[in-house]
């Protein structure tokens, strides 16, 4: 390219033109070459530093709030249990095709643990749902309703008792943080996906169980 607009340039002096504005241009075309290409030398050499530099600072960012959700997951337990509502921890998982929601959650948290939460509760959420019509509690349609209105109508229409209202908050508070892991930071890890599910699975069992007074 370089060879070029030499050649170019020696034409453009054989015409007149005077030679030293024209090395001039070409000093001036070579050196504003060179910066981005020195810029894009530096950034191939400094990639794998700033790089670990990242990932440390990612690492020391979301550790907290790994041990957060691990926290708050024992904490969802220890109320899920208050309320009664078990779940085998041992339980095991077998690919069908017409999959449960459990084996769903499974597939996903092995590819992305965080995308598992809302899944999970998203059936709890159904379940919410198909509960308040079941009652006929709400003035509105209940699809209409966030899930929380619905909860709060169940619990004051007395189908939810303390426990099973506090575990199905802490659930919906568990899922906001991680759909908000952006800001909240909170990682999840394959395994606090799949417990989660099971909590989910064994929560929706209960409301399905309930029926209208």
């Amino acid at each position: 390219m370089l060879a070029n607009i030499v050649k170019t340039s020696k034409l453009t002096i054989n015409s007149g033109v005077n030679a030293k504005d024209v090395f001039g241009f070409i000093q001036s075309l070579v050196a504003s070459i060179a910066w981005p290409v020195t810029a894009i030398v530096i950034a191939l050499l400094l990639k794998k530093p700033i790089q670990d530099a990242i990932n440390r600072l990612n690492k020391f960012k979301y550790g907290d709030a790994e041990a957060s959700f691990e926290r708050e997951l024992q904490n969802l337990k220890d109320t899920a249990e208050a309320a009664n509502i078990v779940y085998d921890e041992r339980a095991e998982i077998k690919v069908a095709l017409n999959k449960t929601l459990l084996e769903e959650v499974q597939q996903v948290a092995s590819i992305s643990p965080s995308a598992a939460i809302p899944l999970a509760w998203s059936q709890v959420e159904s379940e919410i749902t198909d509960l308040t019509y079941r009652t006929a509690i709400s003035p509105d349609s209940p699809s209409y309703n966030s899930p929380s209105k619905n909860v709060e109508l169940l619990k004051k229409e007395g189908y939810l008792d303390l426990e099973t209202y506090q575990t199905i908050v802490s659930m919906r508070q568990l899922r906001n943080s991680v759909a908000h892991s952006y800001t909240s930071g909170i990682k999840v890890s394959v395994q606090e996906a799949i417990e989660y599910g099971k909590l989910a699975e064994a929560v929706s069992k209960r409301l399905k169980e309930i029926r209208r007074k």
